[in-house]
């Protein structure tokens, strides 16, 4: 396990350990996570202590010696040289890893090597007996004499303030170390902690602090972005600040890094509620996700990957989406995620972004204003290129083409070419989702200006329903009122088909909403109705046709 997190944390280590192909002090980790790589190179020697002592026998000693000895040995010179970049060549702190050393050469017959280690330990401990005193204790006077890789004693001396609640001589410590080790997350999230316990105490700027403490704990993610406790004080300063989203995804982060340690971090709970979060890493799950009903404090979050969705996806109501890692959320029909002020998503890419359409969108709405039509015209198609099948940018599109229909009037040639793009954008905009209710309404604006009156009437009728009750004016001014009846099943089919009457001035459209119908026998229409579907409509007959008008009447989205 410890070799796997080697292996995913810090490669170029677990490359040089595995393989052998270049010393170990060429090896550099430039992110300031040499702590926590030490750590796990310490763990390891000590799986090696545990396995070498269980050996039974001289030919099993022999055996892990051939198979492992070499790589056990890289490991310590690798925490040697890590030790060494702050202890330098002879401090005390070095002592446990030239111990480490020792014992290996030990255990691999290497008796020279022991000799020239053992020497270096020599040096280590008379060291120690002449280095100046650098603790004087809590309550006297902090006086140091700076040697070379006293930042792990100077660490040691801010946590024993710390313990003794002596936070601003803590805070002090940390700050000094951090200058020397600006990326060091395990010190940034330290000094974190310490700014969030002075935002406690009397007479300090409670605000400010927490402030500094979150660029702490924020630092520390990005110096380290697997160190949990960057995300844990992330969360806790968010909570204290209010910030709900935010505060929320760090806390599904941290949970999600150490479940033991971060099931619940009572300042985010306290404030807000318990997190309920999820971890999705297929598309599969990130739908399913999105579809549970309980979502209170639903934090989805995204693994590392890209995500390539058949649609656009709706997030619910203060739904909050993190990426971990780096996160891309596709879709070639559009926007990928349908969002609004409540739902909050940090660190997930979008393509195409909401910015750049948004962006092309106010483009255009101000060229509108400008009265300038055709470089409106473009903008609307190039965020089209973007999301092919956004309705409403179609629909805004279908209004300007009707716009530019008006400014070509006295052109009859020119005209009619505009207004059939925007009949074509508005059913467009219908088959994108058929209860958008401005792709209905310039549809049926779009027929009435190219004369078809039955056509326009439907789509009037469809647009009426859906808004419950309000008329398309262009439509009733060129064509007279609209009444409109509903119906859902084969039964109530024949009744309003053999009831219509057809009052003077008022169009008669019967809307069949969608499914199949079954009729006996044909109807008999007196009427010049319309009967118009809604979405999918088949209507079959056992005997003859399904209808039969007496007068001129119109079938318009019935497959019959």
């Amino acid at each position: 396990m410890l070799l796997v997190i080697l292996n995913q944390r810090w490669p170029h280590i677990y490359k040089c350990v595995i393989d052998g192909p270049m010393e170990p002090s060429s090896v550099v980790i430039e992110d300031g996570s040499d702590d926590h790589a030490a750590t796990v190179l310490e763990g390891l020697l000590e799986c090696f202590t545990v396995i070498t002592s269980s050996l039974g026998s001289n030919s099993a000693t022999r055996k892990f010696a051939k198979e492992n000895g070499k790589v056990y040995l890289r490991i310590a010179q690798m925490l040697l040289c890590i030790r060494k970049k702050y202890y330098g060549e002879k401090h005390p702190g070095l002592k446990p890893s030239y111990l480490c050393l020792i014992t290996i050469h030990t255990f691999l017959g290497n008796k020279k090597q022991v000799t020239e280690v053992l020497k270096l330990l020599n040096q280590c401990e008379q060291q120690e007996a002449s280095s100046t005193q650098f603790f004087q204790g809590v309550n006297g006077d902090y006086t140091t004499t700076m040697i070379t890789g006293s930042m792990y004693k100077l660490k040691d001396h801010a946590n024993a303030f710390f313990s003794s609640g002596n936070y601003s001589k803590a805070l002090e410590i940390y700050t000094k170390i951090l200058c020397q080790s600006p990326n060091d997350a395990k010190l940034l999230t330290n000094r974190a902690s310490t700014y969030m316990k002075l935002s406690q105490q009397p007479g300090q700027d409670s605000s400010q602090n927490i402030s500094l403490a979150l660029h702490d704990s924020q630092n520390a993610i990005t110096a380290d972005p697997l160190w949990v406790k960057g995300y844990y004080w992330k969360a806790v300063c968010l909570a204290h600040l209010g910030e709900r989203g935010p505060s929320l995804a760090a806390a599904a982060v941290a949970q999600h890094l150490c479940p033991s340690q971060c099931a619940k971090i009572p300042a985010v709970e306290d404030r807000f509620g318990s997190c309920n979060s999820q971890v999705v890493t297929t598309v599969q799950e990130l739908l399913q996700v999105t579809e549970k009903r309980d979502t209170r404090n639903l934090v989805i979050v995204v693994k590392e990957g890209r995500y390539e969705l058949p649609n656009p996806l709706k997030l619910q109501d203060n739904t909050v989406m993190v990426g971990l890692g780096e996160t891309q959320i596709i879709c070639s029909q559009g926007i990928p995620l349908k969002v609004n002020k409540t739902v909050y998503t940090e660190n997930i890419t979008v393509s195409p972004s909401i910015e750049s359409v948004s962006m092309l969108k106010e483009k255009a709405k101000r060229c509108l204003q400008r009265g300038r039509v055709d470089e409106a015209l473009s903008l609307y198609s190039e965020a089209l290129h973007l999301c092919p099948n956004d309705p409403q940018i179609l629909t805004s599109r279908a209004s300007t083409y009707l716009k530019c229909a008006e400014k070509k009037e006295a052109i009859p040639s020119e005209r009619v070419p505009s207004m059939e793009l925007a009949l074509n954008d508005a059913e467009a905009a219908i088959k994108a989702d058929s209860s958008w209710l401005l792709g209905h309404y310039f549809k049926a604006v779009s027929l009435t200006r190219l004369d078809r009156k039955q056509q326009a009437l439907a789509a009037a009728a469809v647009y009426k329903h859906l808004s419950l009750g309000r008329d398309v004016p262009e439509v009733t001014r060129c064509h007279g009122g609209l009444q409109v009846q509903v119906v859902e099943s084969s039964v109530e089919l024949r009744s309003v088909l053999q009831q219509m009457k057809n009052p003077d001035g008022v169009n008669q459209v019967v809307l069949v909403k969608e499914g199949e119908y079954s009729l006996e026998r044909t109807v008999e229409i007196p009427q010049p109705i319309i009967v118009a579907g809604q979405g999918n409509v088949k209507i079959s007959c056992k005997i003859g046709a399904p209808f039969h008008f007496a007068q001129a009447g119109h079938v318009e989205n019935v497959e019959m």
